[in-house]
């Protein structure tokens, strides 16, 4: 089925985790962060069930754990290390110890008294380059992005930034790291091919999340002072955009098939939603309760969604229907002639199908809009000129609309049963369906 950028959103399930923080999608797994039991759940985007939790050795909570093709990295908070897990094993299999991560500072204990009060610096955030097998860590009280040669686990470089790297993520196709920093307010481009810094520019007060459009080439940087979100075009580094938000925003995320841009807030229950191709605001999600993080699952459309101070991932996507609807004449007798399986997300038939002068109707309800599509039996109604397809015409409430379509062959025990599938979006508040051909059953 086909997708489109105004399918409505909905609560579809609820994960139990603790303290979910920091998100990565890998390979059709979901690793989620705990920072109330230290450990990283593993989520199966399937079917949303936690398929293990993998528990860490560290007594702090993690802040963020990335998964690459034979390892996971978690990232405890201010812990001072980094632990590498073998992914078959799930044992512990290193542990990268961050360089000058125990600092002391003067500390007045009265008058004239001081003494030296003993910090431990910690991760913030990780991304993976692929490309160089790199893992970069936001080392945020440090003011530097390490590099990590995942192969052997070694940092091989140490790269200054602006106060506070709180965000940062790879962009593959053009070589590059993209990393803000909440206190210094700047966006640092990094070569990933040299490690070297080639440009820094200002978008927004206190950048804290970051997401990238790599085929638009286009990074959304998520500030916490600001009440924009910031576009930056990634190959120009430039600022080109400002999409205007109801409060300072908190994490953004990019559907990647859809362009479509996902953002939470740091004080508020919504999400926005926003269409990546040209900027503009679509619509809000309502989730109750403030979130944290967003990842979005391009294969599935599928948000995962953390919340502040509570144990519980928050699933949200389209809701489906998939089921095998009655086609009756349109007049009496009214005998079943066939049936037609219906795949809907987020459109509901109110009706059976109806057959009449070649033309199939069905009614529906489309508060939000959506996707839509019929396998329709060649046997039950086609559309030909003579022994060669032509198009069908889809009616929405008598407009005409635009369709996709695929033959499709079913084989039962020696028969064989034809069927043009059709795939078409559907505006919200649509009311009726038609699907007009040349020839039918009656």
């Amino acid at each position: 089925m086909s997708s489109n950028i105004v399918f409505a959103h909905h609560i579809i399930d609820e994960i139990p985790v603790s303290r979910p923080m920091g998100m990565t999608i890998d390979e059709g797994l979901l690793y989620v962060s705990n920072f109330g039991k230290s450990g990283v759940s593993i989520i199966n985007t399937t079917n949303d069930e936690i398929a293990n939790v993998i528990n860490s050795s560290s007594k702090a909570g993690i802040i963020d754990a990335v998964s690459i093709p034979d390892k996971i990295y978690l990232a405890p908070f201010k812990s001072g290390t980094i632990e590498v897990y073998d992914k078959k094993t799930e044992n512990i299999s290193n542990i990268i110890k961050l360089p000058g991560a125990i600092y002391s500072t003067p500390t007045p204990l009265a008058d004239r008294v001081l003494t030296a009060a003993e910090f431990v610096r910690g991760v913030w955030a990780m991304n993976y380059n692929p490309q160089n097998k790199v893992l970069y860590a936001a080392y945020a009280d440090a003011n530097e992005i390490l590099a990590i040669n995942t192969t052997n686990d070694k940092i091989i470089a140490e790269i200054p930034v602006a106060n506070h790297p709180m965000a940062l993520q790879v962009d593959p196709l053009t070589n590059t790291l993209i990393v803000g920093s909440l206190t210094g307010n700047k966006l640092t481009f990094i070569s990933t091919e040299t490690n070297q810094i080639l440009d820094e520019i200002e978008t927004g007060i206190g950048p804290w999340h970051i997401a990238i459009d790599s085929l638009y080439h286009k990074a959304y940087v998520a500030n916490r002072g600001s009440y924009f979100v910031s576009v930056v075009d990634t190959i120009g580094h430039q600022l080109i955009d400002k999409i205007p938000v109801s409060s300072p925003s908190q994490a953004v995320a990019v559907e990647e098939k859809d362009h479509v841009v996902y953002v939470t807030h740091g004080n508020s229950q919504n999400i926005d939603k926003i269409n990546g191709q040209t900027n503009e605001y679509i619509s809000t999600i309502d989730l109750n309760m403030i979130p944290q993080d967003i990842v979005v699952d391009s294969e599935t459309q599928k948000l995962y969604v953390s919340t502040k101070s509570n144990d519980k991932l928050f699933v949200i996507g389209p809701e489906s229907v998939s089921s095998p609807f009655a086609v009756l004449p349109f007049s009496q007798p009214y005998l079943v002639l066939g049936f037609i399986q219906v795949h809907g997300q987020d459109i509901y038939p109110t009706s059976l199908f109806s057959l009449s002068n070649n033309t199939l109707g069905l009614s529906v309800n489309a508060p939000d809009g959506g996707n839509i599509a019929f396998d329709v039996p060649r046997l039950l109604l086609d559309s030909k000129d003579g022994t060669k397809d032509i198009p069908f015409k889809i009616l929405l409430d008598g407009k005409q609309s635009e369709y996709s379509e695929n033959v499709e062959v079913v084989t039962n025990g020696n028969t064989s049963d034809t069927f043009r599938s059709l795939d078409f979006h559907v505006p919200e508040s649509t009311k009726t369906i038609s699907i007009v051909g040349t020839e039918s059953i009656i």
